[in-house]
């Protein structure tokens, strides 16, 4: 497998503006330089990527670069710092411990994940005000899991984590041997919503974009029983009320909302 590495020239755009558009459009990273954007995709996806940016922005000029996987980690160390959300602090393995009340140690690869990004940051830092003693978690989407990874250490009783991606599920294991949590905690699976064999959770973890959020509505909810919660990010602002809307008609209540840059953050429960 390749992948690209898009140089995205500012031009005067407002960079968070336009690292919204690029992480909707299904950018794997981005990697914030002085004058311009470093946007990380899988090859395979570049047609589709391009697509859905031209239909969102006017001026998607850029460079484009092959590089290869052994350069991958390289470009991370590079350019991830740790980060403090409240009472978290989220550092690679190369970085020296903290004295937080909580420490996640990621190393990213190939998945999505680091806390630098909004949705991330918010859906942590939701998680840490969380008590999940006694409660049985699905991260969808789980990517690196680091959300995962974080319920474990708010006490849940089980996390289950699924992705449709080979390297997301291969990261995640590792995050949570890297992070000392107990086998008997987690299970990590590749797939979608059909492959699950647990018919309710008692909280879901979704960051993941709007088309699936919306195509998995119903899925979502029966998985959710009475008094269940879900939390949700990895939209952008704008679509607040139509996915307020939906999922409200599913029998979900808002408990709250949140924004970080352009990104959402919702907390619903049934």
């Amino acid at each position: 497998m390749q992948w690209l590495r898009l140089d995205f020239e500012l031009k005067g755009r407002d960079r968070e503006i336009l690292m919204a558009w690029l992480q909707y459009a299904g950018a794997e990273s981005i990697v914030e330089c002085d004058d311009k954007l470093e946007v990380y995709c899988n090859s395979d996806h570049y047609d589709s990527f391009m697509h859905t940016l031209s239909d969102l922005i006017d001026d998607t000029g850029h460079s484009k670069n092959i590089i290869v996987n052994e350069n991958w980690n390289a470009v991370w160390e590079s350019g991830f710092g740790p980060v403090d959300i409240g009472p978290v602090h989220i550092r690679a393995e190369f970085h020296p411990p903290s004295q937080s009340d909580y420490e996640l140690i990621i190393n990213p690869k190939m998945a999505f994940g680091t806390g630098h990004h909004a949705t991330t940051y918010m859906m942590i830092d939701a998680l840490a005000q969380m008590d999940l003693t006694e409660k049985y978690v699905l991260d969808y989407g789980c990517g690196t899991g680091i959300l995962a990874v974080m319920a474990a250490l708010r006490n849940a009783e089980f996390i289950h984590c699924i992705d449709i991606q080979s390297e997301a599920v291969v990261n995640c294991v590792e995050h949570f041997a890297l992070n000392n949590i107990d086998p008997s905690q987690w299970k990590v699976e590749e797939g979608d919503l059909d492959i699950l064999d647990t018919t309710s959770f008692d909280l879901i973890l979704a960051n993941i974009n709007k088309s699936v959020l919306l195509s998995q509505v119903d899925r979502l909810s029966a998985l959710l029983k009475p008094g269940s919660e879900l939390i949700m990010s990895g939209i952008l602002k704008e679509y607040a009320d139509e996915l307020r809307g939906i999922y409200e008609s599913k029998s979900l209540i808002t408990k709250s909302i949140g924004f970080r840059d352009e990104w959402l953050f919702i907390h619903m429960y049934k």
